[in-house]
């Protein structure tokens, strides 16, 4: 039987798990993309995913966060539609 009690459950269980897990390095990513879909699939994911990290360290690099100014909170109402 459905019960949300269950679900609630299964979620809290998924975030917990998460949450102990520990973030993979690059390199770690790497390999596991290696063995997406094949031989030519993964190298063409490595490809693909090394390709935007160093466009993502370039941009890092070129618009450093601290440059970047904060955007204000946009004022909005509650029945806007």
């Amino acid at each position: 039987m459905y019960s949300w009690m269950c679900v609630a459950r299964r979620t809290e269980a998924v975030y917990d798990r998460v949450r102990q897990s520990s973030v993979p390095t690059f390199v770690e990513r790497l390999r596991r993309y290696s063995t997406v879909g094949g031989t030519v699939a993964g190298w063409l994911c490595c490809f693909t995913v090394s390709v935007m990290y160093l466009v993502w360290r370039i941009i890092k690099w070129v618009w450093p966060r601290d440059e970047i100014e904060i955007a204000r909170d946009f004022p909005s109402t509650q029945n806007a539609f």
